[in-house]
């Protein structure tokens, strides 16, 4: 099935902000030079970039998404990841057409975790290195990335785990995992 690409813009621009909206297309250009570079497909890397945020704006109150019991305590206990968790439901609500392989792949887009394919690499990478972050290590990583995915990969979950030690604040099991698999 085509991916009608005009209706997911549409459909992404009423869940999301218009600054984040921006973020997501950003995200979706890098993860298609990516792919293009890995010589994976760019459609799908364009696509998975593009929906990965479309949670990011949804609280645990909206009930056409049927969230489990699980979902709500990962709200609780992690907001900041909490969407990255819920996209599939999320996009397979609204995003139909898009392949079960593409929505699960942007779940992977904040933690990481062991063992990732290629394409939760790329939006993993991607996100990080979209041109308008501010991170200081941003333009190492994306340099890095061209490079070697892995590599990046590692690093992307380096800065993450230092970053939040740094805040005091809880870590999601899985960016642990991330950190030790590419390591």
């Amino acid at each position: 099935m085509a991916v009608n690409l005009k209706h997911v813009h549409t459909i992404l621009s009423d869940l999301i902000n218009q600054d984040r909206y921006n973020h997501s297309i950003r995200v979706a250009q890098t993860a298609a030079k990516l792919a293009k570079h890995y010589k994976f497909n760019e459609d799908d890397a364009y696509c998975c970039g593009l929906i990965h945020d479309c949670a990011k704006e949804l609280t645990i109150s909206y009930d056409c998404y049927q969230f489990s019991p699980e979902d709500i305590t990962l709200y609780q206990t992690f907001p900041s990841v909490w969407h990255a968790f819920v996209v599939e439901k999320v996009a397979s609500y609204h995003f139909s057409e898009l392949s079960l392989t593409v929505i699960a792949a942007a779940k992977w887009h904040t933690t990481g975790k062991e063992a990732m394919t290629l394409l939760e690499k790329i939006i993993f990478v991607a996100d990080f290195i979209e041109p308008q972050r501010q991170y200081g290590d941003r333009d190492r990583i994306e340099l890095v990335a061209f490079e070697s995915i892995d590599q990046a990969v590692f690093e992307v979950a380096l800065f993450k785990l230092n970053y939040l030690i740094k805040k005091n604040v809880n870590v999601y099991p899985k960016l642990l995992d991330c950190y030790n698999y590419y390591l």
